[in-house]
């Protein structure tokens, strides 16, 4: 009953799957069914509302919830005509059901890494993408008018660290996604974890100014390799000088990720020493993936 949808917290937007280019500004009427719908039947049934800026569309959403499970509390058995209360909320985390204008099964991964282009062209379930673009200028205009720079979600597991996505943004103070679920980590544990544990950290800037930034923190699957650090902060005017690594969350010209920044010394597990920082980089597509640590 205290679930919120979607929740905007000093710029920062968070959601269980992605910010779906299609889904801002929507949301879907009551009367939604758990089954196969067009976007044109979602888009028509009564009560629907589409277009909504940023902050009454958040509200919107979670008030859809809201009365969505109210209504389950009122009717939690199928009715005769093979209906329920709550239904249009179960409809809502299921991509044929409401066309993918979802922002609760989406995903900003494929491959255990930031989705590549190709990716979302053609890794496609009932006809539509698995995976949303982080780097839709049409999201980052949308979230920017409401003052958003960030997005951090869960929802799909993103190997034994965050997937993050930096970029310009739509004013060229910069943007960022992180997708932080470290579920199914470590193939090799009886949890499928093993030793990965990752924190999401967000810093306001002081007096409500411009300027939040992220701090990552957390352990990778084997146990060798740790990191706490800081990427640069969002919102600063551009040219102004900003504390931060500067290469996590880019992509290399042949295809790998910069995930974390490792921390240099012993590793946690009695490996040997390392006394210099190093990367961990990752690609891959699909359920498959491969890591590697460079300095």
């Amino acid at each position: 009953r205290s679930a919120h949808i979607a929740a905007v917290l000093g710029g920062t937007l968070f959601v269980h799957g992605a910010a779906e280019e299609r889904a801002l500004g929507f949301v879907p009427s009551m009367q939604l069914f758990f089954r196969m719908n067009s976007a044109d039947v979602v888009r028509s049934l009564p009560g629907t509302r589409e277009g909504l800026p940023l902050h009454e569309w958040v509200d919107a959403l979670n008030g859809f919830a809201a009365a969505s499970v109210a209504e389950w509390l009122a009717e939690p058995r199928w009715r005769e005509d093979g209906t329920r209360g709550g239904e249009a909320l179960m409809a809502y985390q299921c991509r044929p059901a409401v066309a993918a204008m979802s922002v609760v099964v989406t995903s900003y991964v494929d491959g255990k890494n930031i989705p590549t282009p190709e990716a979302l062209e053609q890794d496609l379930k009932e006809g539509l993408p698995k995976c949303s673009d982080p780097r839709s200028a049409v999201v980052a205009e949308y979230l920017l008018r409401g003052g958003v720079r960030r997005v951090v979600v869960g929802h799909k597991p993103s190997g034994e660290a965050p997937a993050t996505f930096r970029g310009a943004g739509a004013d060229g103070c910069g943007f960022e996604v992180i997708s932080a679920d470290t579920n199914y980590a470590s193939e090799s544990s009886a949890d499928k974890r093993g030793a990965s544990w990752c924190e999401v950290r967000i810093r306001l800037a002081s007096g409500g100014g411009p300027g939040s930034q992220t701090r990552l923190r957390g352990s990778l699957a084997d146990g060798a390799g740790s990191y706490d650090f800081e990427l640069p902060a969002l919102g600063r005017p551009r040219g102004r000088p900003s504390s931060g690594d500067a290469l996590v969350g880019r992509q290399t010209s042949d295809g790998w990720w910069i995930r974390v920044l490792l921390e240099a010394g012993a590793s946690s597990n009695g490996g040997s020493v390392d006394e210099e920082p190093r990367y961990l980089l990752s690609r891959g597509r699909g359920r498959g993936a491969e890591s590697t640590r460079i300095h």
